[in-house]
């Protein structure tokens, strides 16, 4: 479901693009921030070698991240996280998820 999401964010980045030059940074922050929610939400079980979506995924954030530091729709918290998620996703998501628990959120 959260992969759908990606997807479907780059197809409105791409319209956007054509048709709505002006409102771009809000499309490209859209798309980070779906692959945020992705990686946050994926089970670290399937952030492997063998799942094509996470890598590129990871591949997207890495490539993208000076963007996103400088996107002013992307809160500090959501820079924060792509920029852990870009040097190191699977620990990222672990200590994530340790966090939740302790919070009593999962």
């Amino acid at each position: 479901m959260y992969g759908d999401n990606v997807v479907n964010a780059d197809m409105a980045l791409a319209l956007v693009k054509e048709h709505w030059s002006s409102l771009a940074r809000t499309a490209e922050r859209f798309g980070l921030y779906q692959r945020l929610d992705y990686l946050l939400h994926i089970p670290v079980e399937q952030m492997g070698p063998d799942n094509e979506q996470y890598r590129d995924i990871c591949k997207n954030v890495r490539e993208n991240i000076f963007r996103a530091l400088k996107n002013p729709y992307l809160t500090k918290k959501n820079k924060v996280y792509l920029l852990l998620f870009a040097a190191a996703p699977k620990f990222t998501r672990k200590i994530h998820r340790i966090t939740m628990r302790v919070r009593g959120v999962e």
